[in-house]
């Protein structure tokens, strides 16, 4: 009995992440491709389980979908390099795979509650 108990708490003390390893792997496939992640298929694949699988994990474990996370993986690099200086804002859309400068613009604002040319504005004169 003690050792039933023993495991109950071992497997309660871990983090969410353990039991999401795949979802895990994934997210890191998408950090290091934000510019040109693969498809919800492809990423599916390559961590062995199919794209609803992995949906449903990445909400259990993230709260969003894959293209969801992937999302604010994208627009939260590209605050950090706005704030850097290391480019304009033209030059960060591109980096983190939007082509299109206005929803680019757009949804930053929407994610981060200001522009991205009013985040630079606003932070880099700290």
């Amino acid at each position: 009995m003690i050792d039933l108990v023993e495991s109950t708490e071992a497997i309660t003390k871990q983090t969410p992440e353990a039991f999401h390893p795949k979802e895990v792997a994934a997210r890191e496939i998408l950090t290091r491709r934000l510019e040109a992640p693969p498809t919800l298929d492809a990423l599916a694949r390559r961590t062995g389980m199919n794209h609803v699988k992995l949906n449903r994990g990445f909400k259990e474990l993230y709260g969003t979908t894959v293209f969801g996370l992937l999302r604010e993986l994208r627009l939260d690099k590209a605050k950090e390099l706005l704030l850097s200086g290391e480019m304009n804002v033209t030059e960060t859309s591109y980096s983190v795979g939007y082509s299109s400068l206005s929803y680019f613009s757009r949804i930053f604002k929407d994610h981060h509650g200001l522009s991205p040319g009013d985040c630079v504005k606003r932070y880099s004169k700290v």
